[in-house]
Formats: structure tokens, C-alpha cells, sequence
């Protein structure tokens, strides 16, 4: 069962701040229709109150409209990707793998690593070290959320605190290969230097992160809640994967969700809390840069995109 207090998030939730920023947002013009492997550097800047924030753009994926929504109609489900032209010449729906970085004013925060594609390089177009990266928050042991934290055994964020949930241990360790087999390998560096530390649901992580228990899509999965004076941003991580079949579809069980009926709770409490609030959200897999609204309708929810 998805162990999120509702009282407790409206009590921290608010409304956020945004501006911006944008490097070149792509190389080519033509829609991607699978996975990129492309230097592309992309990422787009804004503000949570006092906070610096960047979200970058590591890879996109195409998944069959199926895979959104794996216990559904596979008709209906493809039909209501293709209404919307989200369904590409491949007959596949694409999402985007958005890495949050923030600066709280003592460090920079990186949160989840990405699939190791573009994250370094667009570090390196904002002048950024990754000696400058202080702390990595791994939000679950999925490998796009862990393959930029080492390569061949190097850890990529010589100087940084690695934060992983406790919940998420035993799944780390025991879980199936294919699930997590990757992620033991790019956080093995971590482990074996020490510089692994576990959290909880409600803990403070690092000043201005508070994390929020949304199991289901792995036994530990967490989102989290950035937050500077009044000003708060939740981020969904992958309890919502799709910025439109996500909210308007809420029971549909995602094709990596482990639990699904713990994963429709935490999707479900996550937006209402947000939309009953007006707080800002960001969501891992959302189009670039991933953030907006959370509203509700008469049946679900829906995302509005947050303007450049």
C-alpha cells in the first residue's frame, strides 16, 4: 500500500516560481522515433523562490501505446494516443527522461542520475562540474534513473552524497535482474566508497528536499517536495509517467509499475494533492522540460504545461 500522508503534503505544499532558460534546444528538427543516442544538449532554467533549478534533457523513449496502460483495451488505448497525434510514425508514444538539478544555496543537487546519455555534457555547456554536484538523490533503482551516476566503475560525482530510500533497499538487493541488474552496477562505486546514505518518507534529505513515500512502481519509489520560503515544487518522479494519459488516465497501470494498485494510490493522492493546492509539479518522463499544473475535471486530472 502507497504509504502517502495526504495531510501532511497539503500542509507543505504552495504555489511556485518559475523563470527560464534554453540552450539549444535540438539539433535536428524532425521528431525523434526512438530512443536518442544524439549530442543533444538541452535544458531549461527557472527558479523555485530562492533556488537556482535546471532540468535537463538526457534521452527520450518510444514505448507502444499498450505500455501505458498494460491491464487496458489495446485498441482504446492506441486510440487515444493516435486522437491526440501522439502516436509517431513507428506506432509508438515517446517520452522525454528529465534530471532536475538544484541549487539550494549551499550545493548543487542532482536528482536521479538519468540513462548516462547527456547529463555530463550539458554540465559541461553550463560550466558546471560534476566536482560541483554535492548531492545525488536517487528517487528508485530503475537503470534510466541510475546510469549516469558511475561508468566503468568510476563514480561520475567524485565529491557528492548519494541519498537512496531505505524502502527501496531490499528491492535493490534482492529484486529481479532485469529490473535493477544495471542499477547495481552503476551504484556499486557508490556503495563500495562509502558514500551511500539511506532516507525515509519525511525526511529532510538535504535543506529544501523533503521526500514523499509513492510506492508501487517499485516497493520504494519516492517522489519529493523541493521547497524555498513559500515557494514548492513536487516532483512526481515516475509515479506519473505520460503528461496526458497519466492525469486523465489515473488507473491505467504504466508497464513498469511492480504494484499496480499501490502505484494508482500514489498517482491519484500525488495530483490531487497538487491540483487541490495550485503547487507547481515536474514529472521525470513529461515532455521537456517536464513541468506545469496539475487540474482537476469532472472525470481525472490534467496537466497544463507550465509556458516558456
Amino acid at each position: 500500500m502507497a504509504q502517502i500522508s495526504r495531510r501532511n503534503m497539503l500542509k507543505m505544499m504552495g504555489a511556485s516560481v518559475a523563470g527560464f532558460g534554453l540552450l539549444n534546444l535540438a539539433q535536428h528538427t524532425s521528431a525523434q522515433t526512438s530512443p536518442s543516442t544524439d549530442d543533444i544538449v538541452a535544458y531549461f532554467r527557472f527558479n523555485i523562490g530562492d533556488f537556482e533549478a535546471i532540468i535537463i534533457s538526457d534521452n527520450a523513449f518510444a514505448f507502444p501505446p499498450t505500455n501505458l496502460n498494460v491491464q487496458g483495451d489495446a485498441d482504446a488505448t492506441t486510440e487515444f494516443f493516435a486522437s491526440r497525434g501522439l502516436v509517431n510514425a513507428d506506432g509508438n508514444v515517446q517520452v522525454s527522461v528529465n534530471v532536475m538539478m538544484v541549487n539550494n544555496g549551499e550545493q548543487w543537487i542532482l536528482f536521479d542520475t538519468g540513462t548516462g546519455n547527456r547529463v555530463l555534457n550539458t554540465l559541461n555547456a553550463l560550466s558546471i562540474s560534476p566536482d560541483d554536484i554535492g548531492s545525488v538523490i536517487i528517487s528508485h533503482s530503475h537503470a534510466d534513473h541510475t546510469g549516469g551516476l558511475s561508468a566503468d566503475g568510476t563514480l561520475n560525482f567524485p565529491n557528492a552524497q548519494v541519498y537512496f530510500p531505505e524502502p527501496e533497499r531490499d528491492f535493490f538487493e534482492n529484486g529481479p535482474e532485469g529490473a535493477v541488474g544495471t542499477a547495481r552496477t552503476t551504484l556499486a562505486p557508490a556503495l563500495e566508497s562509502d558514500v551511500v546514505t539511506y532516507y525515509n518518507d519525511g525526511d529532510e534529505i538535504v535543506s529544501g528536499v523533503t521526500a514523499i513515500a509513492a510506492h508501487g512502481h517499485t516497493p520504494g519509489h519516492m517522489a519529493f517536495m523541493v521547497q524555498s520560503g513559500n515557494n514548492r515544487l513536487m516532483h512526481f518522479v515516475d509515479a506519473v509517467a505520460h503528461a496526458i494519459a497519466g492525469p486523465a488516465n489515473p488507473d491505467w497501470v504504466f508497464g513498469f509499475d511492480g504494484d499496480p494498485e499501490a502505484a494508482i494510490e500514489a498517482r491519484r493522492a500525488l495530483m490531487t494533492t497538487a491540483s487541490e493546492t495550485g503547487a507547481k509539479v515536474f514529472a521525470y518522463h513529461f515532455s521537456f522540460p517536464g513541468l506545469g499544473f496539475i487540474t482537476a475535471t469532472d472525470d481525472d486530472f490534467r496537466f497544463v504545461p507550465a509556458a516558456f
